[in-house]
């Protein structure tokens, strides 16, 4: 899950490598407080850079619980929202758009986490030859004893039961990432639904409240 990331923290760290080799330049030769300054504030913005991409993939941690747990759902998705524009996997600008009815939720994290993050990956991966900028709606809605989560993205599946194991359409996939998410859901009275038509697929989540 991580070769965005590593694709991001890579820019920052090769900036901060550039300029201590110019700090350490400046103080081989004669150089003003001044200017040293300046190269040294520049050093903070890549520092900074890692720091929040580092958090970000630290926070994660908080949502692969197997311990039933309210969750703040406004504070996971600004997560997930930043989660994902970070990680920029095949290089998409992801963006969410967010239509959230519900405030807090008791389930397993992991359930909600896991669930999203295969539909996410699913659908990236439909998009690889896409266009780089991507914009996917994400609408939240109780449904006793569930929470309903509609994602829809502008894909279109190629495989006519996404659920079942081993099916793909991508090169070098084990189509398992869906299966697993029905299967999750399964174990805890949860389900997954999927529609796909008019280069549209709706990918609805029932995440239980346990």
């Amino acid at each position: 899950m991580f070769p965005g990331y590593l694709h991001n923290l890579n820019t920052p760290l090769h900036l901060l490598k550039m300029q201590t080799s110019l700090v350490l330049q400046k103080l081989d030769t004669t150089t003003s407080a001044k200017d040293l300054k300046k190269h040294l504030q520049q050093l903070q913005l890549p520092e900074k850079k890692i720091n929040e991409l580092v958090q970000i993939i630290q926070y994660r941690e908080n949502f692969n619980s197997l311990e039933k747990q309210p969750l703040d759902l406004n504070s996971f998705l600004n997560w997930l929202e930043a989660y994902w524009q970070n990680n920029l996997l095949f290089k998409h600008n992801v963006e969410l758009k967010v239509e959230n009815k519900v405030l807090n939720f008791t389930t397993i994290p992991l359930l909600l986490n896991f669930s999203l993050e295969q539909a996410l990956l699913n659908a990236l991966e439909e998009l690889e030859k896409e266009p780089k900028q991507v914009q996917f709606f994400l609408t939240i809605e109780k449904e006793t004893p569930f929470l309903k989560i509609i994602l829809t993205t502008p894909t279109l599946l190629e495989v006519e039961n996404a659920f079942e194991p081993f099916i793909t359409s991508k090169k070098n996939h084990l189509g398992l990432g869906l299966t697993l998410v029905q299967k999750l859901l399964s174990l805890f009275q949860g389900k997954a639904e999927i529609l796909s038509q008019e280069n549209t697929t709706t990918l609805t989540l029932f995440i239980p409240q346990v």
